[in-house]
């Protein structure tokens, strides 16, 4: 992979540790003449692992946290919707660095971790002009008819906020470095979900869980 006018990037399957990148390096050396190396990484099945389970548990942990919180500053119908509309987007956003051969390592955790800050924000602002709403129009709107004003008051912030944000990372996917544009690329993933899941995944799924708290009241 080039990286610059006279920088490469080369990955290949760990076989025998630095043996392989020493006879990679002398061939290279035999066919181009003098070359500088920057940087050699290795990573081995055990890191994988680690990285894997590790990542996981700090996903379910910061999962529970934000359960909790939104639950004591709402209801749990709010926290349970909340969580499921970030499942979604993690989900989709592995799903779519996976069809992308994106590298998972620490900085696509990095990654996961600030979309789920920045998709439970912005499903925070819905869920509180929901709750104020509630409380205007409890004699005169239904719970659906109250989501979808609180949609539409809310919906010019979330375009404003989501497209300055993508600006941003975008110029910095264009103009950065090699070594953020993973990061950049899945943030712009994330992002993407992240804007659509506040509006057609939380919002319906609180109008689902704070009905059946209702029916069976």
């Amino acid at each position: 992979q080039i990286t610059a006018e006279e920088e490469v990037i080369i990955k290949c399957k760990l076989q025998d540790g630095n043996k392989q990148s020493q006879r990679l390096l002398n061939l290279l050396r035999e066919d181009l003449g003098a070359l500088e190396v920057l940087e050699i990484d290795f990573i081995g099945p055990t890191i994988g692992a680690e990285l894997r389970e590790t990542s996981i548990w700090i996903v379910l942990a910061v999962s529970v946290f934000l359960l909790l919180y939104i639950t004591w500053r709402f209801e749990f119908g709010f926290g349970l919707s909340s969580i499921i509309a970030l499942a979604h987007d993690a989900l989709v956003t592995i799903s779519l660095a996976s069809i992308l051969m994106i590298e998972i390592n620490t900085a696509f955790v990095a990654a996961i971790l600030t979309i789920l800050g920045y998709s439970i924000n912005d499903t925070i602002v819905v869920f509180d002009r929901i709750r104020e709403n509630k409380k205007l129009h409890k004699d005169t709107l239904d719970l659906t008819q109250i989501s979808n004003l609180s949609i539409q008051q809310t919906l010019t912030r979330t375009i404003n906020t989501s497209i300055t944000t993508l600006v941003v990372i975008s110029s910095l996917l264009i103009f950065g470095g090699t070594t953020i544009k993973s990061f950049c690329l899945v943030l712009l993933l994330g992002i993407l979900s992240g804007t659509y899941s506040s509006v057609f995944i939380a919002s319906p799924s609180l109008l689902y869980f704070v009905s059946e708290e209702e029916t069976e009241e």
